[in-house]
């Protein structure tokens, strides 16, 4: 009797070019191979995002209360309003414990899931050496390394997670809560859902007099000014409320020498004129800006730091390179304030944008300008003279960064240099700069930082690293600027960043990605836009990436109606969206469906696009899969073969979709039994991408995978271990012991275990394998299905019926329910339950069972298909031991 066993894809690594996406400007298939990585030695700093000690550094109560709470561990959340310094506290508190002796500190820019996903991701490929294709799983491999590692050697570390905005970004994110590790967190949240065991809320205020007269007086004897009047200090402070953050911009200002009316010379500014300035400003404002603003601070407070970012803008835009601060604040106004990569605000894009806009170059945009006593200082960036906008003189990349000096001198940010130059913005900053600006200016700003964005974003995308600050300030500018983003059509920025999220191996984060782009482009542009139709097919391929096909294969179908109705069944964009349909049918089973819409695919692309196009040749890929998936291994071998032959031709016989064809005709010989040609074409196929992509490539270890398995069918099964034992070794080392793949290799090293007779080491190697699969993929993945399937095989094969015959209806139950009852891995399940009831002599269940099974493989696959000529087999072999006088062996071999 044969059982079906689960045996992992012997083509795993090369379905990927089913799912193509629809935004043309990005590359589908990025194939980057990272040199091998090893683990850094400890202590390890990821700190890029921790501001520096700011000058006039203060004691604080809040800080003594820090460190009291977390001598033992434990969570700490700081919150309160803005300004008040939080993160500030938060940077003195992790300098403080860096001292005192840290293992691993890890600062985490936390605006969003995402970000927080990706600095974990960073900090466990650093810490483990490995790299990870996926971002969720490298995030859980950090948690797991701080856990183990503390318990291994006492590890001993500090997770900061800087500006936590919503609490639900933390679910499943929290760091393990251990003797050995303290947390931080900053937020402007009191929600109850941040505390839990060992957290507790600490409160930050603003400054005691004292405090803001000590601050004052170091922070402009840190700059070069002393002897200033105390009375003078005192008074300011109470000006400010005592907020912190207004008072390093005030010491700033103060600091730095300014022509005031009257002068024949810049010199430093005298307070009591400063207070004065600030005291007329804050009035005006109060007339012009209404009640409720959004800064999050007390009215006067709000008026006051308002009034005197206005001053200090001013004061930077007069200092070389002129004009240049404002346009300057504006990007970055929009962009993510916990860090902005100094590349972005030095783009080509980003610079033609302060060549536009440089401050006294331009008439003043049209309409009726306000008061010069009350107009804001930040409305005067004008915009250029459309009749000549090519005469606006050239900014190097020397004078952006000179404007970014510029505007840290003065306070209104913080700029670290240096490989990873990073400028941070408070959001008072932002916000100041950003509420009267006109609209047009507005939009023009979003795009060129949009664009600039752009330039700066690595392709291929090297590691998690250097792209998750470009994610972050992608997100933040389309929260910001969505509407501008969205004019006249979605800018390409919006479906860069949802790429990236696939690229990254962030399905859930993705999903949710393609779920707001989908509304907001119906919003703005309408149902049948193409932006629109675009998001919407990308959701669906995000939902599939997800693994779920409920809602991949509905919407699928909705976008191709959709299309085919606004541009054609002929479209390109028309047929990537048949091919994705049909994609999602085959991995739902739906094989006939999936065959139908293939072939008509192809012939559609072969029509239109020509027969050697890639798209041509990928659509006859996906169908020679189609058919080997449905047991129809002859046109599944000629049709490989005709592919195979025409990306030689077309691509050259190295490169990567070529070897991808190499690697699929070997799987289809070796499923036809033809084993004399599938070997040596595995074996080609693994020396050309050793040669080719280096021997730890995913794509080399996927073909070492399908050649022990090539091996494995032989019958030589110590070739095919020892193979499985390498690849399974080195699978662990690149990607962790978690990645899908690296489950794949422990799965068919079970296998091979069990199918050489060693059930010792088969039967646990397949319990970890599900419970991996369990925890990374969940309960009803395909994957974790095979995995249990197995399992209840090798218990079968161990004589434990008692614990194989539940395992396989459970299976046979959540197929049905997953996939549905006529997909081939349901039937699959059908004949191994009937084979264990055989197996146990229970053959009035095991025969139905078989000849229900027998008649829906019939249907569905077709009477010649392998799989129903063996459940034939095996009813026969039933039957006849039913028959037999005395039930006993028939003599029939089994199958």
């Amino acid at each position: 009797m044969s059982s079906f066993g689960d045996r992992s894809s012997a083509v795993a690594d090369n379905r990927g070019v089913i799912a193509t996406g629809d935004n043309p400007t990005i590359n589908q298939r990025v194939v980057h191979q990272a040199p091998p990585r090893q683990a850094v030695s400890l202590p390890y700093q990821s700190t890029r995002w921790m501001p520096p000690p700011p000058l006039g550094v203060q004691d604080r109560d809040e800080s003594v209360a820090l460190q009291q709470h977390l001598s033992s561990g434990g969570t700490a959340v700081l919150t309160g309003l803005g300004g008040v310094g939080k993160t500030q506290l938060a940077a003195d508190y992790a300098r403080w414990a860096r001292k005192q002796g840290l293992d691993v500190l890890v600062w985490v820019n936390a605006v969003s899931r995402t970000a927080i996903v990706g600095a974990y991701a960073t900090a466990a490929a650093a810490l483990t050496g490995r790299d990870y294709a996926d971002a969720e799983q490298a995030a859980s491999a950090f948690r797991d390394f701080l856990s183990s590692e503390y318990k291994r050697r006492s590890l001993r570390w500090l997770v900061v997670l800087d500006d936590v905005s919503d609490a639900a970004d933390l679910t499943g994110l929290w760091p393990p809560d251990g003797d050995g590790g303290r947390v931080l967190v900053t937020t402007r949240s009191r929600d109850d859902a941040l505390l839990g065991h060992r957290r507790r809320f600490l409160d930050v205020g603003i400054f005691t007099a004292a405090k803001a007269r000590a601050h004052l007086t170091q922070a402009l004897a840190a700059r070069g000014r002393t002897g200033v009047d105390p009375a003078d200090l005192d008074g300011l402070a109470e000006d400010f409320g005592y907020l912190p953050v207004g008072l390093a911009q005030a010491a700033a200002f103060l600091a730095t020498p300014v022509l005031w009316e009257g002068q024949s010379s810049s010199q430093l500014p005298d307070v009591a004129v400063y207070r004065q300035r600030l005291a007329d400003r804050r009035t005006a404002l109060a007339a012009l800006l209404p009640d409720g603003k959004r800064l999050s601070l007390p009215d006067e407070q709000k008026l006051m730091v308002t009034a005197s970012l206005e001053l200090s803008i001013a004061r930077a835009d007069s200092m070389e390179p002129t004009g240049l601060a404002r346009p300057m604040l504006a990007l970055a106004a929009l962009l993510d304030p916990n860090g902005i990569p100094e590349t972005v605000l030095t783009a080509h894009a980003a610079r033609l944008f302060l060549a536009a806009h440089r401050t006294g170059t331009a008439p003043p945009d049209s309409g009726t300008p306000a008061p010069e006593a009350i107009r804001p200082r930040r409305l005067r960036i004008r915009q250029r003279a459309r009749a000549a906008p090519a005469k606006a003189p050239i900014v190097t990349p020397a004078e952006a960064f000179d404007a970014l000096r510029a505007l840290a001198r003065l306070n209104l940010i913080g700029h670290t240099t240096g490989p990873a130059a990073t400028v941070r913005i408070h959001q008072l900053v932002q916000r100041a700069a950003t509420e009267d600006v006109t609209p047009a200016l507005f939009g023009r700003a979003a795009h060129s930082a949009a664009d600039a964005l752009l330039e700066a974003w690595p392709n291929p995308e090297p590691d998690q690293g250097a792209v998750q600050p470009l994610r972050a300030n992608a997100e933040a500018l389309t929260r910001t600027a969505t509407a501008p983003l969205m004019t006249p059509n979605a800018h390409t920025i919006w479906f860069r960043a949802g790429q990236s999220l696939v690229n990254s191996g962030q399905a859930t984060a993705a999903c949710a990605h393609y779920l707001r782009l989908t509304d907001i482009t119906t919003e703005h542009l309408g149902l049948d836009a193409l932006d629109t139709l675009a998001s919407r097919s990308d959701l669906a391929v995000a939902y599939r990436g997800a693994g779920d096909l409920r809602r991949a294969i509905p919407l699928h179908e909705a976008v191709l109606a959709d299309r085919e109705r606004v541009l054609g069944p002929d479209a390109p964009a028309t047929l990537t969206c048949r091919n994705n349909l049909a994609a999602a049918y085959r991995e739902a089973g739906d094989l006939g469906r999936a065959i139908r819409l293939h072939e008509a695919t192809l012939a559609a692309r072969e029509r239109v696009l020509g027969p050697d196009a890639p798209d041509t040749l990928a659509s006859r890929n996906n169908l020679a899969v189609a058919y080997r998936d449905a047991g129809n291994l002859g046109q599944a071998i000629r049709l490989h073969e005709a592919t195979l032959a025409a990306r030689e031709r077309v691509l050259g016989p190295d490169a990567p979709d070529t070897l991808a064809s190499r690697n699929n005709l070997a799987a289809a010989y070796q499923d036809a039994g033809n084993l004399g040609r599938a070997i040596p074409l595995h074996e080609a196929t693994l020396a050309a991408r050793e040669r080719v992509l280096g021997p730890d490539a995913p794509d080399t270890l996927t073909s070492r995978h399908n050649l022990a398995i090539a091996y494995q069918d032989t019958g030589d099964l110590g070739r095919a271990i020892r193979l499985h034992e390498a690849t399974l070794a080195v699978r662990e080392r690149v990607l962790g012991p978690d990645a899908p793949a690296t489950l794949t290799s422990r799965h068919n090293l079970a296998i091979a275990y069990r199918n050489a007779g060693d059930l010792g080491r088969a039967i646990p190697l397949h319990e970890a394998v599900l419970a991996g699969r369990e925890r990374v993929l969940g309960p009803d993945a395909p994957d974790t299905l095979g995995a249990r399937s197995n399992l209840a095989l090798a218990y079968q094969a161990a004589g434990d019926l008692g614990r194989a015959i539940p395992l396989h209806e459970a299976v046979l139950a959540d197929r049905e329910r997953v996939l549905g009852p006529d997909a081939p891995n349901t039937l699959v399940a059908q004949n191994n339950l009937a084979i264990s009831y055989h197996a146990a002599g229970d053959l009035g269940r095991a025969i139905p069972l078989y000849e229900v099974t027998l008649a829906d493989m019939e249907r569905v696959l077709g009477r010649d298909a392998p799989f129903t000529v063996i459940v034939r087999k095996n009813l026969a072999a039933a039957r006849a031991e039913r028959d037999a006088p005395d039930h006993s062996d028939t003599g029939i071999p089994p199958t």
